[in-house]
């Protein structure tokens, strides 16, 4: 008979004799039988979703008990208060555990999440690259465009709502993203637009274990604009004022300075041109923009080349069957991009955790966390500063003659002109009980408490910049008079409390499964705020409110809110076969009124997995699982941006009437704006077609799902009503919005003999559909019914006129009804309507003109690919992540250069590519600073977003074998510079990645003397030594520590004797007729000669004589032929030379193995029957010494005299 662990009967087992065709399966009561079995014959029990056993039969009944495959089915996945077996899930839920988090070295936990989980999406916000910076985050698309409303997920951290970049990535156990209304229901409201579900580790039992990881990471900016040069930024400036009917803003006399500036022609520093400017006589001030000449790359100024940041993790945990704990600690330093002024981000955490089973039948879990974020960064740091680095002209110098910073380029106001800081602690502290009086019945009971503290603080100080003659003077910023000071302070708190209980029982009988959960769910929310603000700071190294002499201003808040939910689950299945669920939540809210202020919230899942039928079953050795699942459900959205939306709020102000009575300001109060009475919460229904699969032994994995999701009811404008209302019309449930779409996750692991290899490919789309909303004209300024979310609308290009010609003929029937004066250069629009005009109509969707939809900006098939492998102890992962469709308009100076006038555009390398009659095939239309006619949204424009970008790359294993590693890049490294220096002799010295800049090539390009390079390489191979392993590491396959001691005495040799045999003919540094000498960067260095070859065969010396201490020599028996037909034995130096491996041969410090079968051959065979033919190249001879132990182009070697007699 065939059991389950549970007892059940489990009908349609397999039952065989191992080696032979004798087979059955289990019957109705799990029971078998075979006849011709021997005792000693091994049976072979399995069935789908158990693990298989194998033993011999002792003659006698068999009873069996088939485990749970739990590597497979019995995976359970953490949902709504509790888990599930993976295999039983209905709806739809993705998990990724902490491999996938760890393995990315990125600031938080959002980051990591980027392109792991279909259907989730992370993208940047407001806050764009700030260090403090969160991802927006979205399931399934945006939900919502109702007024007010918010489309985030639910975040849940261990049960209760946080945030997700406040936890450690280190501490993750798990993650689960529940996607429909299915498995999110059960969290009522605030879960409308899906739940994430962050599980953090546990302590296990054991005796303590401590570990600690560290890594130290650099980030570098990307996709830096490219600035044009000053030359080339003067003449498109010049070109864009032309072409706008100016003058040009660059004279003769400019043109001129900015070519000798570029040409190096000013040398003198003590001279003002010599820094890129000259004096303003009227205001004794330097001249920059116009006035100045020198050439500055902005983006290079001022953004880092790369910023590094360094983590830490240390974790404890131990226990026993009583209690576990766990304590871990982490600390986070970033450094920003920014080169001026200081910009940093700081995380600590603290979390602990103890598990104790109080009694058989009780257990209480206890978790603290602490986390602190500490941010930092200049004040005036905020997006118009990076608007403004784009407005830099290139002919403004940086430093003046005195070494301060010009005083218009916004350098000094980073330095000098406050800070901008920011503290967050998060206190976390939750208690839970769970108790199981009887087997299967279990009663949960927690409480948690959470508390907030923010405090930030933002100062502008007094700034100076300089006059000619190095005399300071005040300088004015933020909108403030000369030496303006302020200072402001902000104190937030919030506490957050939490109560569920919840109970739950499960029961097996004869194949079902029950389990029916009960639940209590209470949410109290407080908040309060207090700023303070003043001006006029008495000195600014105390920049605080008490400093503050002027403009005293005091602003508080407090909110408060609560929620409460009854909620029920009930799930059944019958042998994992048809499975069932259904969640219903009742929910209430303070921030509803009235009959509004409760909700019921159903849902329903079901699941087939056909793989359990008999029917299926031939097929059950290639696909193990193979699941259909549907699920519908219905959720009201609790998420407001404001706390109160719904109430009429009566806006007050204390002493602020713009009148006077008695000579003070009057307090004020205004009338509250109308709130519909009528107005409720959006409604969210949605359903979910899927199918999961395991094949090949669950191999292969996959999973897809199509939903369709539809918010009723979203918050927009009301019809206008009569102007003697006095108010704004209040705002009504008047918009519907569709989203729908499909997401696909496969999964491949396997393994070729010692190599472990997956591959996991996410991909996902969505769309949103507008389905109703109030816009009675059908303006295109707003949303309208049948509007795809993201629709770009535009003109269509036909291209660039190259003459005059061209463009009057083209507007006799294409005339656009904006701009004047088109000329050669200007864009050609299409005349779509063929009105003989070029419009936007009306700009309705009954008379659109000319416009139509040319693209959409919403991301489409978005995916994440992940590489993994492991072999031998040594492990990689590839993480490529992208969108393969996506339009973008882009518009402004950054994309167009000349864009307004002089001061609100730039010019990028990309800027110069425009029309010309000399360059008829430029990518831009002839820039101009008096118009915009060329930049409406168009096709010949709208760019294409989609993209591939590498996310992650990792090589791991032991520390001492990715020292070994990296040692490996500085011998190879060395070994490609020495080859090099050994053609070229002088050289560059690189070390980083250079940018595609022509200005920074030629900069980097200027060769360094070639014993600078000879130490540089010698330093090179020091790095290399220490870090690799001794000889014998992977039977010297690979380079080794030997070897590279070895190569590090050739290289020193080399140099020694180059410099000693060729001095004195211009090829060594320091002689008379070295190039190099008259070369402006090697001004002021000195050479000694023969220092340096001392130094280089001292080197040579010492490296060489460690190998020989270490390294025995192989014995020479001086044998030269052996006997007939002998083998082996007569002279281990030339056996050495004839083994087919030679791993066990000490003197051989590095070879390779030739293996046919692995496509790894030579053709020394060859050469014996046939013969070399080669000959004895010179190269060859050059390799060897002489007899005196001199090169070959030594002075004094008889060769070399024989070589000259001849």
């Amino acid at each position: 008979m065939v059991k389950d662990a549970e007892g059940e009967v489990i009908i349609g087992a397999s039952a065989a004799v191992k080696g032979t065709t004798t087979g059955t399966i289990t019957d109705l009561n799990g029971s078998f039988s075979l006849n011709g079995v021997r005792k000693g014959d091994v049976l072979v029990i399995s069935f789908v979703g158990y693990k298989t056993q194998e033993f011999p039969w002792d003659g006698k009944e068999v009873h069996i008990e088939l485990q749970s495959d739990t590597q497979n089915l019995d995976e359970v996945v953490v949902v709504g208060y509790g888990t599930q077996k993976k295999i039983n899930v209905t709806g739809a839920v993705s998990t990724i555990d902490s491999k996938l988090i760890a393995a990315r070295p990125v600031r938080n936990v959002a980051q990591a999440l980027q392109g792991q989980i279909p259907g989730l999406q992370l993208s940047v916000g407001n806050g764009g690259g700030a260090l403090n910076s969160e991802l927006n985050v979205s399931i399934r698309g945006g939900g919502t465009i109702g007024a007010g409303s918010n489309g985030s997920p639910l975040i849940l951290i261990d049960g209760i709502e946080g945030n997700m970049n406040s936890v450690n990535p280190n501490d993750i156990a798990n993650i689960s993203v529940l996607k429909d209304a299915a498995s999110a229901s059960i969290y009522g409201a605030r879960a409308a637009f899906g739940v994430i579900l962050i599980t953090t580790k546990n302590g296990n039992s054991g005796k303590t274990r401590v570990s600690y990881s560290g890594n130290l990471r650099f980030s570098t900016a990307i996709q830096v604009p490219h600035m044009a040069n000053s030359w080339e930024f003067a003449n498109y400036y010049n070109a864009a004022a032309i072409n706008g009917g100016g003058s040009p803003i660059f004279d003769e006399t400019a043109l001129s300075n900015i070519r000798k500036y570029m040409n190096g022609e000013f040398t003198d520093p003590s001279t003002t041109e010599y820094y890129g400017t000259v004096v303003n006589p009227d205001n004794n001030k330097f001249k920059n923009y116009a006035g100045s000449f020198a050439n500055t790359d902005w983006f290079a100024e001022f953004y880092r080349k790369n910023a590094p940041s360094h983590e830490h993790n240390v974790n404890i945990s131990g226990g026993n069957d009583k209690i576990t704990y766990m304590l871990s600690g982490s600390f986070f330093d970033q450094q920003g991009l920014i080169r001026h002024g200081s910009d940093n981000f700081k995380r600590y955490t603290l979390n602990g955790k103890i598990s104790a089973q109080l009694t058989s039948w009780a257990k209480m879990n206890f978790t603290t966390k602490w986390t602190r974020e500490a941010f930092k960064r200049p004040t005036y740091l905020t997006g118009l500063f990076f608007h403004n680095i784009a407005r830099r002209w290139p002919t403004c110098f940086v430093k003046d003659p005195y070494g301060n910073y010009a005083a218009d380029m916004e350098i000094i106001q980073l330095r000098e002109g406050g800070e901008q800081s920011e503290q967050k602690d998060l206190y976390t502290t939750q208690i839970q009980f769970v108790f199981e009086p009887i087997k299967d019945w279990h009663i949960t009971v927690e409480g948690s408490m959470r508390q907030t503290i923010k405090k930030t603080q933002w100062a502008v100080l007094p700034i100076y910049g300089h006059y000619a003659d190095n005399t300071p003077y005040l300088l004015s910023w933020n909108g403030g008079a000369a030496g303006y000071s302020e200072t402001h302070n902000i104190r937030y708190g919030e506490d957050y409390y939490s109560t569920n209980i919840y109970t739950d029982y499960a029961k097996h009988l004869k194949g079902h499964f029950f389990k029916v959960m009960l639940g209590f769910n209470a949410e109290l929310y407080k908040d309060d705020l207090l700023t303070g603000f003043g001006t006029d700071l008495i000195t600014p190294s105390v920049p605080e409110l008490s400093a503050a002499q002027e403009n005293h201003k005091v602003y508080n808040g407090k909110n408060e809110y609560a929620i409460a939910g009854f909620f029920g689950r009930l799930n059944y299945n019958y042998q994992e076969k048809y499975l069932f669920e259904a969640n219903l939540r009742y929910d209430g809210s303070s921030r509803f009124l009235g009959d509004k202020r409760w909700g019921l919230f159903p849902s329903f899942s079901a699941g087939w997995n056909i793989a359990r039928e008999d029917f299926f079953r031939p097929l059950n050795g290639v696909i193990g699982t193979f699941k259909f699942r549907g699920s519908w459900g219905q959720l009201g959205n609790n998420n407001t941006k404001s706390y109160y939306p719904f109430y009429q709020a009566m806006p007050t102000g204390v002493k602020n009437s713009g009148w006077l009575i008695d000579g003070e300001k009057q307090n004020t109060t205004r009338l509250p704006g109308i709130v519909s009475s009528l107005l409720t919460r959006e409604t969210v229904e949605s359903w979910d077609l899927g199918f999961d699969w395991g094949m090949f032994d669950n191999r292969l994995t996959g999973s897809f799902s199509y939903y369709n999701r539809l918010t009723k009811n979203m918050v927009a404008d009301s019809p206008n009503l009569p102007g003697v209302l006095g108010a704004t019309p209040p705002k009504l449930n008047n918009a519907d919005l569709k989203s729908y779409g499909w997401e696909l996750e496969i999964s491949w692991r396997d393994r070729i003999k010692d190599f472990h290899y997956g591959v996991r490919l996410t991909l996902d789309d969505n769309q949103e559909k507008i389905t109703r909303y109030y816009n009675p004209t059908g303006s295109l300024s707003t949303y309208y019914n049948g509007r795809m979310i993201g629709e770009i609308w535009g003109y269509t290009t036909v291209g660039i006129a190259q003459s005059q010609e061209q463009m009057d003929e083209h507007l006799k029937n294409h005339k656009p009804n904006w701009g004047s004066g088109w000329r050669a250069g200007d864009i050609m629009f299409a005349d779509i309507n063929g009105d003989g005009i070029i419009s936007n109509g009306s700009n309705t969707l009954e008379n659109h003109g000319n416009l139509q939809i040319i693209g959409n900006n919403k991301p489409r098939y978005k995916y994440g690919l992940t590489l993994d492998g492991e072999w031998k102890g040594i492990d990689f992962s590839v993480f490529l992540q992208g969108v393969l469709k996506r339009d973008y308009w882009l518009g402004g100076p950054y994309f167009w250069g000349a864009s307004g006038e002089q001061w609100q555009s730039t010019a990028f390398k990309e800027h110069l590519d425009y029309w010309t009659p000399e360059n008829p095939g430029a990518y831009y239309p002839r820039p101009d600073f008096s118009s915009g006619k060329n930049q409406k949204k168009q096709t010949g424009y709208l760019q294409n977003a989609a993209y591939l970008r590498i996310k992650n790359t990792q090589i791991s294993g032991t520390e001492e074998d990715k020292k070994h590693y990296l040692g490996e890049g500085y011998f190879f490294r060395a070994m490609t510079y020495f080859n090099a220096m050994a053609k070229f002799g002088d050289l560059p010295i690189i070390t980083e990645v250079l940018p595609n800049e022509e200005s920074y090539l030629k900069e980097k390009s200027k060769r360094d003397p070639r014993n600078e390079v000879a130490r540089f390489i010698l330093k090179d191979l020091d790095k290399a030594i220490s870090l690799l392993k001794e000889t014998g590491f992977k039977n010297n396959l690979r380079i080794n520590k030997q070897t590279v001691q070895l190569f590090k005495s050739r290289v020193a040799l080399y140099e020694a004797t180059f410099e000693k045999y060729h001095r004195g003919i211009g090829r060594v540094p320091g002689d008379a007729g070295w190039p190099g000498k008259d070369m402006p960067y090697n001004q002021g260095k000195s050479f000694d000669i023969d220092g340096e070859i001392r130094f280089f065969l001292d080197e040579a010396m010492t490296s060489a004589k460690a190998v020989a201490d270490q390294v025995p020599l192989t014995t020479n028996t001086h044998v030269m032929n052996p006997e007939y037909r002998q083998v082996y034995g007569w002279n281990p130096y030339f056996e050495m030379f004839s083994q087919p491996s030679l791993k066990n041969v000490p003197e051989v410090l590095l070879w390779k193995e030739y293996d046919k079968s692995q496509g790894i051959s030579h053709n020394a065979p060859n050469r014996i029957q046939v013969g070399d033919r080669s000959g004895i190249t010179r190269s060859m001879v050059s390799s060897f010494l002489m007899k005196n132990g001199l090169p070959i182009y030594a002075s004094c070697s008889v060769l070399n005299k024989l070589t000259q007699i001849i």
